[in-house]
This record gives C-alpha cells, structure tokens and sequence, in this order.
C-alpha cells in the first residue's frame, strides 16, 4: 500500500502579477509536485489588485517585468489616495525586499479629482528615498483654484517585510 502526504499550499486570497486571484485552501499530494524552473511572482495587495490591463500596459512600458521568484524575493503594492478641498488624488507604490533591504520600487496608476471648482491635478513632482529597510515615495498635485494654484502631497512607505503606511506629505525624513 502506497502512502501519500497531503499538505497545505496555501489559505486565503493570494494576487498573482497578472491580475488573477486565488482564494481559499490549495491543498496537493506530495507525491505530484513537481518545481517549476519560474514561478509566477505574488504581489500582496492591501485595498487594491491590478486589472490585466494594468499589467499589460506596466509591462508594456516598462514598470514592471516578469522576474523569476526565489526564496528570497518578496513583492507587494499598496495604493494611497488623500481627499482636500481642492481635490481628490491617489497612487500606486510597488516595491520588492530580500527580506531585510528593500531592493526595488516604483509608482503607478497616479491620478486626480479637482473638486469645488479647481482644474489640474497633475503631477507637479515626485520623490522617491530607499533607506534601506523602507522605500519612501511622495508625489506632489497641483490643482489650480481662482486663478491660485495650491499644491497638495501623498506619501506611501513600504518596508521590507511589506508593511506600509501612507501620509498627506511630502517629507521623506
């Protein structure tokens, strides 16, 4: 009589980078599994997902490439959005950690909302400050309001175990 194990792959929602969820409890006979040369790399989402056509137009730029996973690779993306008088505006940090460093980032699906009469709401700037053990982005909105343009700042920090945490800043300190 032949024995099998049976274990656990993995419990809850996962995103993987092309846009697909799986949810639930994955479970496998040890005996068919098999290591795939690449695997597909996670991205852990907080609030947000990217569609696949997201992906599509990020690879297709640039933003992102397919990379191969190792144990030792770690992603995630977080999305910010603030809300003021003159507008609303929001962005996408994506950032990647051996586990201890935070090895790459970059942002994406930036936009805004002018409220109250304002117009604009592009991009006025963007500043990025990798330390190490957190990355450190901040983009800067300018909306024009009367004949007045008032700037207005978003800031996302992402850490190396994929913690992170958003502020209406542009302080990177």
């Amino acid at each position: 009589m032949s024995s099998r194990t049976s274990f656990r792959l993995f419990t809850g929602a996962v995103t993987l980078l092309a846009g697909l969820t799986l949810a639930g409890t994955a479970t496998a006979q040890a005996s068919t599994l098999k290591a795939p040369a690449v695997q597909a790399k996670l991205v852990v989402s907080g609030s947000e997902r990217m569609s696949p056509a997201e992906v599509a137009t990020a690879v297709q730029t640039g933003k992102l490439a397919p990379v191969a996973l190792n144990a030792a690779t770690m992603c995630w993306s977080a999305r910010g959005s603030w809300s003021t008088y003159y507008g609303n505006y929001w962005f996408k940090l994506s950032w990647c950690s051996d586990g201890s460093r935070v090895t790459t980032s970059t942002y994406s699906g930036e936009g805004s909302q002018p409220l109250n009469g304002a117009t604009g709401g592009q991009v006025a700037g963007d500043w990025n400050n990798n330390v190490g053990w957190e990355t450190r982005t901040a983009l800067e909105f300018r909306f024009l309001y009367y004949g007045t343009y008032y700037y207005e700042c978003g800031q996302i920090r992402g850490g190396a175990t994929g913690l992170y945490s958003t502020q209406q800043s542009c302080n990177l300190n």
